[in-house]
């Protein structure tokens, strides 16, 4: 589908823990940029391709990891996301 990475066959066959430590060094390599900077908008929530392509902010990394452990086969009951808000700002 639009958006999605293509994952390695090796990560597919990796035992999870491999497989996560294979999504983390991957997407960590990614430059973070702020969405007003990538987008030119305040707030946008990028598919795991474009962030790859154009940099993100901290959702993008989240988004990214889980859709692509997702694509490796992982339960959703295993995956959580946590949101939160900097009040400070």
């Amino acid at each position: 589908p639009g958006g999605m990475i293509h994952v390695p066959p090796s990560w597919r066959d990796a035992p999870p823990r491999q497989q996560l430590d294979h999504v983390h060094r991957a997407f960590n390599r990614v430059r973070f940029v702020p969405d007003p900077l990538a987008w030119n908008v305040p707030d946008y929530w990028a598919m795991p391709a474009e962030f790859v392509v154009h940099g993100g902010d901290c959702e993008d990394y989240a988004i990214a990891k889980y859709v692509t452990l997702r694509q490796l086969g992982w339960p959703a009951a295993r995956l959580h996301v946590l949101l939160v808000q900097d009040m400070a700002r």
